[in-house]
């Protein structure tokens, strides 16, 4: 897992220490924003093997997150909200559903396996968006990214082994 979270380091870091230096910020919001994630994860994945159903706990999670949302945008402004609803049902719709079923081969995985490489698995994704970003949005595939991509996947062959 070292491996996998240093490889995600070097993509973070791309720039090198210069950005660390331009905007100390950033690297605190990233720290605080890592501690977060490893609280949800460490929440849901034991939120999953305490309710002994992740799949009722996946879904009771997505409708109380929800309806308070829900409610929150429609007492905040009814007329936006109802709007944005109208506008874009179709690709929110798909976009929650596909949301869901991340979220619940995440949860589902991590009532299978440890946590923590069901964890680091996840957190992989920063790969596609490399992918993504040279594929479709034209970015450099630099020596830092190819570092990175490889980095990650020896991390997840490593967590095979």
């Amino acid at each position: 897992m070292i491996t996998l979270a240093g490889g995600i380091l070097v993509l973070a870091f791309e720039d090198g220490w210069r950005q660390l230096r331009r905007s100390p910020r950033g690297a605190l919001f990233a720290v605080v924003t890592s501690l977060f994630i490893a609280g949800y994860t460490l929440s849901d994945g034991m939120g999953a093997r305490a309710s002994g159903n992740p799949h009722a706990y996946v879904l009771w999670l997505f409708v109380l997150n929800g309806i308070p949302l829900l409610l929150h945008g429609l007492v905040t402004g009814k007329a936006r909200t109802t709007a944005a609803f109208s506008a874009n049902w179709k690709a929110g719709s798909v976009g929650g559903l596909l949301s869901l079923g991340a979220y619940w081969i995440a949860i589902w995985a991590m009532t299978m396996a440890p946590i923590a490489a069901v964890a680091a698995l996840r957190e992989s994704s920063v790969v596609f968006a490399v992918l993504i970003g040279v594929l479709f949005l034209g970015e450099a595939f630099t020596w830092v990214r190819a570092l990175s991509v490889l980095t990650v996947l020896a991390g997840l062959v490593m967590l095979r082994l």
